[in-house]
């Protein structure tokens, strides 16, 4: 698939941490993708399709204009999982790619972060939320200044 921007994101337990930072994506980084994948173990599933709803709004407010696609793999398989990231990797023709870890469980984000590091992907987000009594709201009901969006792509070059 040819685009510019690509984002791709692991659902673990909890849509509000998926959703909140892409939210903080498009807003904080003005990363506008042309193509979403939300990677999800198959006892996520359900999840996953509510975080789809989710971001396609978030597109709409954005003006974002972009298909985002579930990929579902087997329950804490971190072989094929890191398999099937790599592979929606290669198959981008992108000059840009952007991997969020934030809302993911350790063997997605492991089978996640493989792929990325080998890749040099441009961007690896991750939201950190210092309270955790609201986390579960939307991103600008949680006071920014208990939220930090970090790059570690960029952290790590410092």
């Amino acid at each position: 698939m040819s685009c510019e921007r690509a984002f791709i994101t692991v659902l673990g337990r909890y849509v509000w941490a998926m959703v909140n930072s892409y939210y903080a994506v498009l807003r904080e980084e003005e990363y506008f993708p042309d193509a979403v994948y939300i990677v999800s173990e198959e006892r996520y599933r359900f999840r996953a399709q509510k975080g789809k709803r989710a971001f396609e709004i978030l597109n709409q407010g954005y003006d974002v204009d972009c298909e985002v696609k579930v990929i579902v793999v087997e329950d804490v398989d971190f072989v094929s999982a890191g398999k099937r990231i790599t592979e929606i990797i290669n198959n981008l023709d992108s000059s840009e790619i952007a991997l969020d870890i934030t809302p993911g469980r350790k063997p997605l984000v492991t089978a996640a972060l493989v792929p990325a590091i080998k890749q040099d992907l441009e961007h690896i987000y991750y939201l950190e939320v210092t309270d955790l009594k609201n986390m579960a709201r939307p991103y600008l009901e949680i006071p920014l200044s208990k939220q930090t969006l970090w790059d570690f792509s960029k952290e790590v070059t410092r």
